[in-house]
């Protein structure tokens, strides 16, 4: 079975855990709260939610900030 998303052996995403809460997001990202909702209300980032808690998916915010995709990030992302 082929697993998605990017590769968890090397890199970036040895050490990356899989969520990171909205506090955290956009502290990582640079944006405000406000620009981050909207841009989870596009689609553009991927969320979970355990009991009320929103939680932002990792790899969702790397896809989101590879504006130039090399092989590795159409690796990690999938076609953007």
């Amino acid at each position: 079975m082929q697993s998605i998303g990017p590769p968890r052996d090397g890199g970036i995403f040895r050490h990356a855990p899989l969520t990171v809460t909205i506090n955290e997001a956009v502290a990582l990202i640079g944006i405000g709260r406000t620009k981050l909702y909207e841009l989870i209300a596009e689609g553009r980032l991927e969320t979970t939610t355990i009991g009320r808690r929103r939680l932002v998916k990792f790899t969702s915010l790397y896809c989101l900030l590879e504006a130039q995709p090399g092989p590795a990030t159409e690796e990690a992302c999938g076609r953007i």
